[in-house]
């Protein structure tokens, strides 16, 4: 084999066939984005590329009942989530933060409830990066100085510490976008703005910025939309649309034609005989069927009283060839299937099985616990370590942004699941699952009174006390009486004992092993 690094070069290209000695800690390659003075080309259909692709996507997402109702609902099921701060903890089994580490998420959780408006309505604008890929925010910041005084960039706080905190993360709108400012290794360094309204531009950089977006794929970021997959069955759902509008009210209102001369056809026709044929060529192409409808011409005969000029009503035949109607449910229920939401057009068709419905929603709920991921890793990645930073905190123990449960737990099926666990010895019950279980169920909190009661009283809590009584097997033989507390006792008499069992007392009844106070021979003195 020839030596790789004795090759040549093409000096018109630039490629050489040499391998060459690289700096292992500096960048080698792109990341292949396609791109030319700031703005993006990376999509293969033209119609998307730019502020023709996000006008497209928000016609679909403004005029689709399906994807309104997918986006709708992904919104609903988010904005129920919630969110909170945790504190930072050692890798250590059972460690639990310091104080320093307390204040830190103490600090951040007065930042988030001291936004000028409140999360959940910032959050509402970064889930614009679902239809159009991505969402562009400034981060806004302000002293806190007091509710009674402003500070330089015009806003207050209800918090009057001398620290700095968030004032919002306002969305810079999708279609306001002028152009992608790029470092020398690809990466998006800043975003141009045009403002629609007054024309000014604006520069916003990262660093004063969070970027969502669905995908990161190819250093894109305008990510990819998750309508992308969609936009062609779109396309031809809105022409038949149009079509089934326009074929209903031919229908309805049948189709006219009209009778005229012959001569005002030909080239050689007059100038009133072609403004004639013009104007009745617009009534029959313009006539609409309403309260208003009609139409008078002149009454025109020939020689032999034949009318030459006349208006009929051409009736449809009935049923088309092709069924426009099952055209556009075929194209809504590819467009339900490509954004995962087909669940929601299950019974309108009388078909579907429950199964299959809740194996697609329990789908669309991960898709969906997936973008709130993403969500918490923008925020914990680049808005809280620069909110530490500006203030002189500590970001090697940071405290982070977390999310609760995302979609609704079957209890029935969790209670018979636990059932199973305990009755089998391989879960015990403790406080920290109590207060999950209690949590999930939307139960209210167990008093701390309680708790100091249940450990007076032993040292099994109740928790586990009911779980021991559901394992422990049925009581008595069903005649009301105590269970024996040797377990062989319950199979009858050893052929080897001198002696009963059990005894049987003066009303005949059998006496369980200790009954009345005593032993087995105690008994059995006690009935002779």
């Amino acid at each position: 084999m020839a030596d790789s690094s004795a090759g040549y070069e093409n000096t018109q290209a630039g490629v050489t066939n040499a391998v060459p000695k690289v700096n292992p800690l500096k960048t080698q390659g792109a990341t292949g984005l396609w791109r030319t003075s700031g703005f993006v080309i990376d999509d293969v259909m033209p119609q998307l590329r730019g502020l023709a692709g996000i006008r497209l996507y928000r016609e679909m997402s403004d005029n689709e009942s399906i994807i309104g109702g997918f986006l709708g609902a992904i919104e609903q099921i988010i904005l129920k989530v919630d969110w909170w701060i945790e504190s930072y903890r050692d890798d250590e089994e059972g460690a639990e933060p310091t104080d320093a580490d307390e204040e830190q998420r103490a600090f951040l959780e007065s930042c988030l409830t001291d936004l000028d408006d409140s999360w959940h309505t910032n959050l509402q604008g970064v889930l614009g990066f679902l239809p159009f890929g991505w969402s562009w925010h400034e981060i806004l910041y302000k002293r806190r100085i007091g509710p009674n005084k402003v500070d330089e960039g015009g806003h207050t706080s209800t918090i009057d510490d001398g620290l700095i905190g968030w004032a919002g993360f306002p969305l810079r709108a999708q279609d306001s976008l002028y152009q992608w400012k790029f470092g020398p290794d690809g990466a998006v360094v800043a975003m141009v703005q045009r403002d629609p309204a007054t024309g000014s531009m604006y520069v916003i950089p990262f660093d004063k910025s969070l970027l969502f977006r669905t995908t990161v794929a190819r250093g894109n970021p305008e990510g990819r939309s998750v309508l992308r997959n969609c936009v062609i069955d779109y396309l031809f759902l809105r022409r038949f649309r149009e079509f089934e509008a326009i074929g209903i009210e031919r229908d309805i209102a049948g189709m006219l034609k009209a009778y005229a001369p012959e001569e005002w056809f030909f080239d050689s026709a007059t100038d009133d005989q072609k403004s004639a044929l013009a104007a009745l060529t617009e009534t029959v192409q313009n006539v609409k069927r309403n309260q208003s409808d009609g139409i008078v011409i002149p009454s025109v005969f020939d020689e032999e009283h034949n009318r030459i000029l006349d208006i009929e009503l051409f009736i449809s035949p009935g049923q088309r060839q092709f069924d426009v109607r099952k055209t556009i449910n075929d194209y809504r229920s590819n467009i339900a299937m490509a954004v995962l939401a087909d669940f929601l057009t299950m019974g309108h068709e009388n078909v579907g099985a429950f199964n299959l419905g809740i194996s697609k929603i329990d789908l669309f709920m991960t898709s969906i616990e997936a973008r709130v991921r993403s969500v918490a890793e923008i925020m914990n990645a680049y808005a809280i370590p620069r909110l530490l930073k500006l203030n002189g905190m500590n970001v090697s123990r940071m405290a982070t942004l977390k999310y609760g449960q995302i979609s609704q737990i079957d209890l029935a099926a969790l209670g018979a699941y636990l059932l199973q666990l305990f009755q089998a010895g391989l879960l015990t019950p403790d406080g920290t699952l109590e207060e999950y279980l209690r949590k999930i169920a939307d139960l209210p909190a167990r008093d701390p009174e309680d708790d100091a009661a249940a450990y007076s009283r032993g040292p099994m809590s109740d928790l586990e006390a009911a779980a021991d009584a559901i394992a422990a097997p049925p009581a008595g033989d069903g005649t009301g009486a105590e269970p024996p507390d040797d377990p062989a006792a319950a199979t009858g008499p050893d052929p080897g004992d001198k002696g009963p069992v059990g005894a049987t007392d003066p009303m005949g009844d059998q006496l369980a092993p200790g009954a009345g106070g005593g032993d087995v021979e105690d008994n059995v003195s006690a009935s002779k």
